[in-house]
């Protein structure tokens, strides 16, 4: 595993790999909790919890993510653009982000733009675009090109029947493919399935990570 903290980090061109084997509990690539940190034609690959954006301002454009379960973990102000997402297969539940902000005075949460999520090999089904992991957990893709393997209903709980509190915050914005249609996605009442102009421009990276 990797691990980067500091201010104004920048990595270019670079792979990040944990060659753990599927069924372990965890194989962290990367951890992160520079502030300002930028990731540019980068690729992070692993199975579960591969990439883990644990803190402050992080961008990553242009990079590759391959996971299984939660791939993308943590509580930072993170933002993916133009990048390619593909959750692989596994013998639990494919998740890509699962976010953990639990105080509602945090700028943090997920933020997928612009980019493509598509599967990693050709056995895999179906995969949730994430989990609220925090009662204050913030995840929105928008502009993003979603293939069939994301699932109907989009997102998932931690517990299965559960419904995560309102005061979460899940959204989408102007996605297309055969994977973002919305007409079975989830009921939550923190779920947005269309956010305002207004909303999204507030989840830009000129904004989110200001």
């Amino acid at each position: 595993m990797a691990a980067v903290e500091g201010r104004g980090f920048k990595a270019i061109d670079m792979g990040f790999l944990n060659t753990a084997a599927a069924e372990k509990q965890q194989a962290v690539a990367l951890l992160c909790k520079a502030d300002r940190a930028v990731f540019y034609r980068c690729s992070f690959r692993a199975f579960y919890n591969t990439l883990y954006t644990h803190s402050l301002r992080q961008l990553y454009h242009d990079c590759d993510v391959v996971g299984a379960t939660d791939f993308i973990f943590g509580d930072a102000a993170v933002v993916f653009q133009n990048c390619t997402i593909r959750p692989r297969q596994t013998a639990s539940v494919a998740t890509i982000a699962a976010q953990s902000r639990s105080d509602p005075n945090e700028n943090t949460g997920v933020v997928i733009q612009g980019c493509k999520i598509a599967p990693f090999d050709d056995g895999l089904l179906l995969a949730y675009l994430g989990r609220p992991w925090g009662e204050h957990s913030r995840m929105v893709v928008m502009k993003t090109e979603m293939e069939k393997v994301v699932a109907p209903e989009g997102w998932l709980t931690l517990s299965p029947g559960t419904v995560p509190p309102n005061t979460t915050f899940v959204g989408e914005y102007r996605n297309r493919g055969l994977g973002s249609n919305l007409e079975r996605r989830v009921r939550w009442p923190g779920y947005h399935a269309v956010l305002s102009d207004a909303e999204a421009q507030g989840f830009s990276a000129k904004f989110f990570l200001q």
